[in-house]
């Protein structure tokens, strides 16, 4: 049996191992700095770097220090390049994930790689190994000139012809790059507090602080990760290393923004972003907008957040930043999405986000905002577009890539319009047989637990609700109170509210509402899921026939939070309940003038066939319960205009039309 440190993760051809020996030689006749680039994609970038780890402090070639992969690695890389002990320099490097590299923060690290030519070979002694997909590095080349004129060799290493899926070829490279266990993780905190005064430079070991907390949040230890925050933050402050009280204090923002207070978080933001002004840091600054943009759109200011944006994509205008740019106009779609401003969100989609990726050849990226297209078509009632986005432009690009992550991710969106669509065995199918293997190969408890909740929704959706309610309580639940997830675990308990409203228990619902949904959101600053769930709270009064309590949150708490907000589509959502409770009051003009006047209209100026016709039926069913003259006739109408649209959207409110045309004796 062969060990496994030596297993392969993938078959090479003749010419990968040809340039893999090649890479070898190289890396032992590097007694200085000497950049070499190496091409290679998914199940082959994993062997590649599984080579490198076994040849790491062996037959001459110098010990490597291994960055991590992600995002993670992208922030090792830029603290790295801040502040590092010159008279300790690394033996050698390897960058294993050159991709995240330029796709992370809009690739500044790449940037500050390039300014940090000169002074490399002075942290990196030896080698320094950059692994790269081949589809990418002429784009790296113009991202870096400076440094790919000193590059020693670029290799090409590809997989077999004919090589089957990597899809456990990528289990194996999720193992062989996966983070420090807890014990690791603790022995390292242990090591940096052992360490005598002076014996690292404060600004170096802030660093290695802030690098620990990033592993410790990884791994869902808030409590240790904050600790180690603070640790870096009060270095920092000693040396008056103002770049790294910055850093700190961003860090400090992720897990507050996890846990509240929202005070705390948004006062953690801005502390952070002032650092970054102070130092003149452009790329910090305007990725330190974005976050605090971010904040402002959840905290219920989204005009505050768009000019945040507004000034992060001027700094990257300035800064000749692309993708920057792009990823900032992204979160400006995001936010003029959830104001109801789908046309403008679309446009900055289509017309200003996917042109920057194709132009750069960014395959990934597209694919990405593409999926973001098919959520506003989704939303807009689009089914059958948002459908083929998905299967056939965004799926596709991962599944070549041999993403099954977020090839796992596309499904779960599939899955959704599949139910939207009513196709609930289907969408069943997808979340179990294609979704939950996934996570669970990856051991991704998180992404897991969000994927069995889609699961108890179809089973509720089916009105199976025991089996719902025990994988929300028993098998979701757990999970979020594991990870100190307080926001998911909110969402679960809302969750299991719906279950029990659904099963008659409506004491009970409201109790987990008002008790331990509401205070959560309440801490996080949350006024959206506030209001969401205050709305909640008048449907369950609503079912206990207390509709005067009921029309008073609509009215009193719910709507002034969406109307402040700019969000028209819940407003209209909101009033359509509002019509609902006048109508079960007997109000029925009223009930009529609301969905008429107030509710209609934003459903048809937003394009949404789903909402309007949903609108429509129920017009219909007020006009042929007022019986006045003509009404009949105007019920008639609108249920025909429905049952049309609602057949053209495959959608189950097609048959719910029909059968209250043939209640009512109308012909369909």
């Amino acid at each position: 049996m062969i060990p496994e440190g030596h297993r392969p993760i993938a078959l090479l051809n003749a010419e990968s191992e040809h340039n893999l020996d090649v890479l070898r030689r190289g890396l032992r006749r590097s007694a200085s700095f000497a950049l070499y680039v190496v091409l290679a994609a998914d199940a082959a970038r994993a062997e590649v770097v599984r080579r490198l780890r076994a040849w790491s402090g062996a037959g001459g070639v110098p010990a490597l220090h291994f960055f991590a992969a992600g995002a993670a690695g992208v922030e090792e890389i830029e603290r790295f390049l801040a502040v590092s002990a010159r008279d300790r320099p690394f033996a050698g490097a390897v960058i294993p994930d050159g991709v995240a590299l330029m796709d992370t923060n809009g690739g500044t690290a790449v940037a500050s790689l390039n300014m940090a030519r000169d002074v490399l070979g002075k942290l990196i002694r030896g080698p320094f190994v950059l692994v790269i997909a081949a589809g990418r590095v002429a784009e790296l080349s113009r991202m870096a000139p400076d440094l790919f004129d000193v590059r020693a060799a670029t290799l090409e290493v590809e997989l077999m012809v004919r090589e089957p899926a990597p899809l456990v070829a990528l289990e194996h490279e999720a193992q062989e790059l996966s983070p420090p266990s807890r014990a690791e993780l603790q022995a390292e905190a242990a090591r940096l507090r052992g360490l005598a005064d002076g014996e690292i430079p404060a600004g170096a070991l802030a660093d290695a602080w802030i690098r620990l907390a990033y592993s410790f949040l990884e791994e869902a230890e808030l409590g240790e990760a904050r600790a180690a925050a603070e640790d870096a933050f009060r270095l920092a402050e000693r040396a008056g290393y103002t770049s790294g009280i910055g850093d700190a204090l961003a860090f400090e923002a992720r897990v507050l923004e996890m846990t509240g207070p929202a005070e705390a978080w948004e006062g953690a933001l801005r502390r952070a972003l002032a650092m970054h002004r102070e130092t003149g840091d452009v790329a910090k600054i305007s990725s330190g907008l974005l976050e605090l943009a971010r904040a402002a759109a959840r905290l219920g200011r989204p005009d505050e957040a768009e000019q945040l944006l507004r000034e992060s994509i001027h700094l990257c205008e300035q800064l000749g930043n692309i993708r920057g740019r792009a990823a900032a106009l992204g979160q400006l779609a995001d936010v003029l999405q959830a104001g109801g401003e789908l046309d403008e969100a679309l446009r900055i989609r289509r017309q200003e986000e996917l042109p920057v990726y194709e132009r750069l050849g960014d395959v990934h990226s597209r694919a990405v905002v593409l999926g973001k297209v098919a959520d506003i078509l989704e939303a807009r009632g689009e089914l059958d577009e948002a459908l083929r986005i998905r299967r056939q432009e965004e799926l596709p690009v991962y599944e070549r890539l041999g993403n099954v992550r977020e090839r796992a991710i596309a499904l779960g969106k599939v899955a959704d319009i599949l139910e939207a669509r009513g196709e609930l065995d289907e969408a069943l199918r997808i979340r179990r047989q294609e979704e939950l293997p996934v996570y669970e190969r990856l051991g991704d408890v998180r992404s897991r637990a969000l994927t069995l909740g889609k699961v108890a929704d179809v089973l509720q959706a089916r009105g199976e609700l025991d089996e719902a309610l025990r994988i929300c309580r028993q098998e979701e639940l757990p999970v979020y109170e594991r990870l100190g997830d307080v926001r998911s675990r909110a969402v679960t308990l809302g969750k299991v509210a719906d279950i029990h409203q659904a099963r008659g228990e409506l004491d009970e619902a409201l109790r987990i509402c008002r008790q331990e949904e509401l205070p959560v959101y309440e801490r996080l600053g949350d006024v959206r899921s506030r209001a969401v769930t205050l709305g909640k709270v008048a449907d369950v009064l609503q079912a206990r026939g207390e509709l005067d309590e009921a029309l008073r949150i609509r009215q009193q708490e719910e709507l002034p939070v969406y109307e402040r907000l700019g969000d028209v589509r819940c407003r209209a959502v909101t009033l359509g309940k509002v019509a609902d409770i006048h109508q079960a009051r007997g109000e029925l003009d009223e009930a009529l003038r609301i969905r008429q006047q107030e509710e209609l209209p934003v459903y048809e100026r937003l394009g949404d066939v789903r909402s309007r016709l949903v609108c429509q039926a129920n017009m219909a069913l007020i006009h042929l319960e007022r019986a006045a003259p003509g009404g009949r006739e105007a019920a008639a109408e609108l249920l025909r205009i429905a049952h049309r649209d609602a057949a053209h959207l495959q959608i189950p409110e097609e048959e719910m039309i029909r059968r209250i045309q043939r209640k009512a004796g109308l012909t369909p």
